[in-house]
């Protein structure tokens, strides 16, 4: 593994512009000893780290992997988080793998909770990689190059298992199904639970989730949507051989983390079908647009029955009250005037500075502002939705305090 030593190449790959970098790619070899591709991968890995694991930044030493490598790689945030859920889960925290270590990233901050800690690569690059940024974040994991479903195979049981398949198929396009990973998840799951206590998979936040617990057959514990500042990041399936739950009551965990807080709201398949639906055709004081963790599972329609004041809006996924909601997953609105969509009402905002967002599926927000020419806008919006007629909202994001 080649290492970074001189002050002159440090310097230079922290002043370099991450946007221009890949065109030194196709220039003479800048210093001696040292590849433009390998300047290239950390110069693009400082920029990286710089938003996902800042911490990374104080090594000096430690060296970036490719961009397809940090594009599956946890942040630092949704890593230490993780490792804060095992103990919801375990209460002894002797042996634990990680049977797709990457770049290493979940592996640093799960195995600071076990006794003794695994991490299992296949790649030559990234073994290498792993096994030299270990010295320099001075971890005791034990490293092994493997193919996951090889190494599981031959080893007795331990008390935790993480596993974060690879999601490109042979070509290199982007998968989601278990059965199209690498490894095949599906093919693996009946040895993993019978090698672990507790076993944790990472998905892609685009899987099907009642699909998965279907074919995960009653093993799921708990599934966590983690979020960073309500943008979803990762979907986690907790599993346990000794703790199966029937599906409809698996719980769903909604997870919002922030700089100042961390915010859960729990509910279950069961819950989200059951709820009986509360529906405004009037838009209310307030407009709350859910965290996209509640839209992809629906959760929203439980929000409105735990709160006696709070409405659906139509058939939308917009949410409506009378009542400020302080500690609401997603965006705030305050409800400045509502115009019916058509050209006379519409006049007034032609050409102005507004965000746009529809909730209206025969608009496109993009269509709807170039029709209007408007102008960005961090605090006006227009919100479209379908209620007796299309109509637009014209309100003012409220800043969470």
């Amino acid at each position: 593994m080649t290492e970074i030593v001189s002050e002159d190449v440090w310097e230079f790959i922290k002043t370099y512009q991450s946007s221009n970098c890949e065109e030194l790619l196709f220039k003479p070899q800048l210093f001696g000893g040292l590849s433009n591709e390998l300047l290239v991968k950390q110069i693009n890995g400082r920029s990286w780290a710089r938003l996902k694991a800042p911490f990374l930044l104080e090594h000096k030493d430690y060296l970036f992997g490719p961009k397809l490598s940090l594009e599956q790689c946890s942040s630092s945030f949704t890593a230490a988080f993780k490792a804060k859920r095992l103990s919801h889960f375990l209460q002894s925290f002797d042996t634990g793998i990680d049977l797709t270590a990457g770049l290493g990233m979940d592996s640093y901050y799960l195995s600071q909770h076990f006794k003794s800690f695994t991490s299992i690569e296949y790649q030559d690059d990234l073994i290498e990689l792993l096994k030299h940024n270990n010295r320099v974040l001075n971890t005791t994991n034990e490293i092994f190059q493997a193919r996951a479903e090889d190494y599981i195979t031959n080893i007795s049981s331990v008390d935790f298992i993480y596993i974060d398949p690879a999601r490109r198929g042979s070509k290199g396009e982007k998968t989601v199904a278990w059965e199209n990973c690498t490894p095949n998840l599906l093919e693996l799951l009946p040895t993993l639970l019978k090698k672990t206590r507790l076993l944790a998979i990472k998905a892609s936040p685009l899987i099907d989730i009642t699909e998965s617990l279907r074919q995960f057959k009653g093993a799921s514990t708990a599934i966590d949507i983690i979020s960073v500042k309500n943008e979803v990041k990762e979907l986690l399936f907790w599993l346990s051989p000794s703790n199966p739950i029937e599906i409809e009551n698996v719980p769903i965990n909604h997870f919002n983390l922030t700089s100042e807080k961390e915010q859960q709201f729990t509910t279950t398949l069961s819950e989200i079908k059951n709820t009986e639906l509360k529906i405004s055709q009037q838009p209310l004081k307030y407009l709350y647009d859910p965290a996209p963790s509640f839209l992809k599972t629906r959760a929203f329609r439980v929000l409105c029955s735990n709160h006696p004041k709070l409405y659906q809006l139509g058939n939308s996924s917009l949410l409506t009250s009378n009542v400020k909601l302080d500690d609401f997953q997603g965006r705030c609105f305050l409800l400045k005037e509502a115009l019916l969509h058509n050209k006379k009402m519409l006049s007034s905002i032609k050409k102005k500075a507004f965000s746009v967002i529809s909730k209206y599926s025969k608009i496109r927000a993009d269509e709807f502002k170039k029709t209007w020419q408007l102008k960005e806008s961090s605090q006006h919006f227009l919100i479209l939705v379908g209620l007796e007629k299309v109509t637009v909202l014209n309100c003012e994001k409220i800043s969470k305090t």
